[in-house]
């Protein structure tokens, strides 16, 4: 016996032994210490060419959205009037190119707002808000509810732009405003790109006199509230709408600071994430914020004092800065003063010398923490027109529309079973039916699932594309708004046995 246990441990003493795996053969360690990357632009990219298989990965991309949502890098900011520019924040190799921030409109738009790496403009002859991702070059066009089809000089609109915590997926766009009937309330309405529809209005009483006026800058997002500075029979005031309760509260702001003569001011982020104000008498700008007082009152009270002469160096016998923008992540708000403008840190009181910018002009900072690329999962985000299809195998498909190029996805299953999406061939319309590139892009009006084949409109006919054989008619251009219905069978009266398609 005891011979045939040194034998047996002779034998296992010369069995070879499992090589650990080498690190970047563990996905598992490798995916952890990739989370671990900062947020910047160039980080992914650079670390593809170290594992570029896990890196292409929607899930892992998706994974390191959600591990760096509280950490927004500022790539910028659109400055508004004349016009609206793109000024970038970040040094190379941390600079986007600028085209990618070109907005390309022929309509007359006004800047809402940025957050979460979109942008909201509004359309105001159109009576449409569209949403944008400069970084995927995907653009969406919302015709505003019909509680909002109002102008002229009593009427006023704005909104916002946000991502619900922690889902990359979704959208929702918050769209406030008066009408200046009677009796006055200001409302507000959601739109959400899960569901593809805006939900119902809510209201709130406002005065009954004098203009009701969004004084041009973007709402701001405390905690579950995103709140707008407005103007109210000459007095200043807060409108406050509830995200989760769904609800609007127009009050006043506290004090004396609500007159006509009082200093500038700008709703920010207090100390807990809480709504605060700056306040800009000159060169001084003093932070507010909320309390408790002895009987569960919640009362203003001033907080820190930044002198702003002294910190950014101006000369305090010059004209005083004016408040021209706010980074709600970065919690930094713009100043224009006579030689420069500055952003400034309210917490660190950091700040950055800029380029001056023409009066009148106000910073909207592009705030995000990941940079996707063109033909990523963003594309079930809503944000692109998007039909469903057949796909090969006769399953479920979907065909993504970006300008001048569809794109066919479908399933499939990963090394452990899971069903993906991924994205399949592309079509290059413009070549395919000789379109002008340089004109509107075409729309899709219409599927035809027996004959696989999707209708476009185009700036001078419409067309029907066969998505397999890639074979296309020309048809009559149909008015904006059409859509197709197509009528198929696969048999003609009085022929029975012979199964062929038409499209009538």
């Amino acid at each position: 016996e005891g011979d045939t246990m040194a034998a047996c441990l002779r034998c296992r003493r010369r069995l070879p032994l499992s090589p650990p795996a080498a690190p970047l053969e563990d996905d598992g360690l490798l995916s952890e210490n990739l989370l671990r990357l900062p947020p910047q632009p160039s980080s992914l990219p650079r670390a593809s060419a170290v594992c570029s298989r896990l890196l292409s990965d929607p899930a892992f991309r998706r994974r390191f959205r959600i591990h760096h949502r509280g950490s927004a890098l500022l790539l910028g900011s659109f400055i508004h009037y004349p016009g609206i520019t793109f000024q970038p924040a970040p040094d190379a190799p941390d600079r986007l190119p600028l085209e990618q921030f070109r907005l390309k409109l022929d309509d007359h738009y006004i800047a809402l707002g940025c957050r979460h790496g979109l942008a909201l403009f509004f359309l105001p002859i159109r009576l449409q808000v569209l949403v944008w991702d400069p970084l995927a070059g995907h653009q969406l066009r919302l015709a505003v509810p019909p509680d909002f089809e109002f102008q002229g000089a009593k009427g006023d609109i704005s909104g916002a732009v946000l991502r619900a915590a922690g889902d990359v997926d979704h959208f929702r766009v918050v769209l406030v405003g008066c009408d200046g009937e009677q009796p006055r309330t200001a409302l507000a309405c959601v739109y959400s790109s899960e569901t593809g529809v805006w939900g119902g209005c809510v209201s709130t009483p406002i005065p009954s006199e004098g203009l009701f006026i969004f004084r041009g800058e973007p709402a701001m997002l405390a905690g579950d509230r995103l709140h707008w500075s407005v103007t109210v029979a000459g007095s200043r005031g807060i409108l406050k709408f509830d995200l989760d309760r769904q609800s609007l509260d127009l009050s006043l702001l506290p004090g004396d600071y609500y007159t006509p003569l009082s200093p500038e001011f700008t709703v920010v982020r207090a100390e807990g994430g809480r709504m605060g104000f700056l306040f800009l008498h000159r060169f001084i700008a003093e932070l507010w914020s909320t309390k408790r007082n002895r009987d569960g009152v919640e009362i203003w009270t001033p907080g820190r004092s930044i002198e702003l002469d002294k910190l950014l160096g101006l000369n305090s016998e010059k004209e005083p800065p004016q408040m021209i923008g706010y980074a709600e992540e970065n919690n930094a708000v713009f100043f224009r003063a006579a030689d420069a403008d500055y952003m400034v840190h309210l917490e660190s009181l950091q700040f950055n010398k800029l380029p001056k910018t023409t009066v009148g002009s106000y910073y909207h900072p592009f705030e995000t923490v990941h940079t996707p690329e063109p033909g990523s999962e963003l594309a079930a985000r809503g944000l692109l027109p998007s039909l469903v299809v057949r796909a090969e195998g006769g399953g479920k498909g979907f065909l993504f529309l970006y300008r001048f190029t569809a794109e066919l996805w479908s399933t499939k299953r990963n090394r452990d079973g899971v069903e993906i999406w991924a994205p399949g061939r592309s079509i290059e319309l413009d070549k395919l039916l000789g379109l002008n590139s340089e004109k509107e892009p075409p729309q899709m009006i219409g599927y035809a699932e027996e004959n696989n084949a999707v209708l476009f409109r185009t700036v001078d006919a419409d067309y029907m594309v066969h998505l397999e054989s890639l074979q296309f008619n020309k048809l009559p251009k149909t008015t904006v708004g059409s859509y197709y219905h197509p009528f198929e069978t696969v048999h003609t009266p009085g022929q029975r046995h012979e199964a062929w398609s038409v499209l009538l």
